[in-house]
């Protein structure tokens, strides 16, 4: 096979696979990743890690002293966006 013509398939076969792995979930490239990160900027929410967010008490002194709120979450993500943090519950 000419040497042109072989280095022309090979080139073909790693574009291929490459736009296959843009179609997978599980997967994008590094340099498409740090790409897409650098043009979007703060417009790009960014998971920081795992925390816990912050609490409050409240007093209840009248009826009903019983009040019904939300399971207490297992944590959160931390997440800044445009340079606000926020912090996405999860059980």
């Amino acid at each position: 096979m000419n040497p042109d013509l072989k280095q022309l398939y090979d080139e073909l076969e790693t574009l291929k696979q490459k736009i296959d792995n843009f179609y997978r979930s599980s997967s994008i490239d590094r340099n498409v990743q740090t790409a897409l990160v650098e043009r979007l900027g703060d417009n790009f929410p960014t998971v920081i890690g795992t925390s816990t967010a912050p609490t409050q008490s409240v007093a209840v002194n009248s009826t009903p002293t019983n009040i019904t709120v939300p399971a207490q979450p297992s944590g959160s993500l931390q997440i800044t966006y445009k340079g606000t943090i926020y912090y996405l519950l999860y059980r």
